[in-house]
């Protein structure tokens, strides 16, 4: 859709006389008051720039909500939910591939707040030490995603998203002393069930994986370098509960 037609539309939703009212709605001050922009404060940018970068924001903000209710629902964790995150992201740029290519392909404006908002809960989990430079890298990834998805080529655009999984799981993913930790726990659990309810069963199949799956970390764990013991945190063996 062209830029006139769409500033039309946009004034006759809005109930406006014409295109220079919303024009006038992103012109850097009004009646001598600041106005506060979605696109940003900075008064150099143009009323187009800032309209067309606010419409991206608008245009991908129901598949934002559809990623915040999945993710209470299922109580994600911060990695889970930057990937679940990339994906809505990818599927608007997929289906709105004109206001995705503005301004060289990037993400919309609220994604470098919404990915600040990950990074700080992810560092909230007591994890030590924090991946590094996590809240930047992550908008990066964001704008890698969606310059993939606009790409004319499939396997770069498959290849671009298989990279991004990748590195959010290793900027946010629980780092290994956790990971142990949890282990221990469950193990040590399901070690006392057994030893003290001599009847409890467990079913074939997850025996035969749980045995295999033990064995498998027993040797990887033989060839791991080792550390010095970690002391226990407030948070248990689970660490400090997310935000």
């Amino acid at each position: 859709m062209e830029l006139p037609r769409l500033l039309i539309l946009v004034a006759e939703r809005a109930h406006y006389a014409g295109a220079e009212p919303v024009y006038r709605r992103y012109r850097s001050s009004q009646r001598g008051q600041q106005i506060t922009r979605w696109a940003g404060a900075d008064p150099a940018t143009k009323p187009t720039a800032a309209f067309l970068a606010e419409a991206k924001i608008v245009g991908f903000w129901p598949y934002r909500d559809d990623v915040i209710k999945v993710a209470d629902e299922f109580d994600m964790s911060p990695a889970e939910w930057a990937e679940t995150y990339l994906r809505a992201l990818a599927a608007w740029a997929g289906d709105d591939r004109l206001l995705a290519t503005y301004r060289s392909a990037a993400a919309p404006a609220c994604v470098r707040e919404d990915m600040a908002v990950l990074a700080a809960a992810h560092a909230q989990q007591g994890f030590e030490p924090p991946a590094a430079g996590v809240a930047d890298r992550l908008p990066a990834l964001a704008d890698g995603v969606v310059r993939a998805v606009v790409g004319d080529s499939e396997a770069m655009r498959a290849g671009a998203w298989d990279a991004a999984q990748a590195e959010v799981a290793r900027l946010l993913a629980p780092p290994p002393t956790v990971l142990a930790a949890r282990v221990l726990a469950a193990v040590t659990e399901l070690s006392d069930r057994i030893a003290r309810d001599g009847d409890i069963a467990v079913p074939s199949d997850q025996a035969s994986l749980l045995r295999e799956m033990l064995t498998s970390l027993a040797a990887l764990l033989a060839d791991a370098p080792s550390s010095a013991p970690v002391a226990a945190t407030a948070g248990g063996v689970y660490g400090a509960p997310a935000a």
